[in-house]
């Protein structure tokens, strides 16, 4: 019998009032088994094209700046003491980057929100928890809100 770990996990989120809940939660998780949280938030990449009239220089770096003190605002408010905390920034398709992040890092444990930012997009491509949740080689805690 595999034993739930909590030492490690993982919290994404997209600043969504569901994903600052499910935060609470997977800060709650690693403060009663004494671990740490890692927050992850994923941008979409900078919009590229050739015909683009903008150049999209200082995008990534723009976007990073404005994540990083919302981040680091969250972190002060709310994390609770003693429990260790860091965060990450990356840019791509959100499916793939906490993928990727969970297993680089090898969390114990994914805390995700069922609904965040998807509205219609959901209905076509299906939700970001539902991809990570089929291809998550750890736990994934899937926390659902009513509005």
């Amino acid at each position: 019998m595999t034993v739930l770990s909590a030492k490690h996990v993982l919290a994404p989120l997209d600043f969504s009032d569901p994903s600052m809940k499910s935060l609470d939660a997977a800060v709650e998780l690693a403060k009663s088994y004494e671990g740490k949280v890692l927050i992850a938030y994923v941008a979409e990449p900078a919009p590229f094209s050739p015909e683009l009239v903008v150049s999209a220089d200082g995008y990534e770096k723009k976007v990073t700046e404005k994540a990083q003190k919302r981040l680091e605002e969250i972190c002060q408010k709310h994390i609770a003491d003693g429990v260790e905390t860091s965060y990450q920034i990356c840019f791509g398709n959100p499916y793939d980057e906490i993928i990727d992040l969970a297993n680089s890092k090898q969390v114990d444990l994914i805390v995700m929100a069922t609904h965040g930012h998807s509205g219609l997009r959901h209905l076509l491509i299906g939700s970001t928890t539902e991809k990570v949740v089929r291809a998550a080689t750890c736990p994934v805690l899937t926390m659902k809100f009513s509005d």
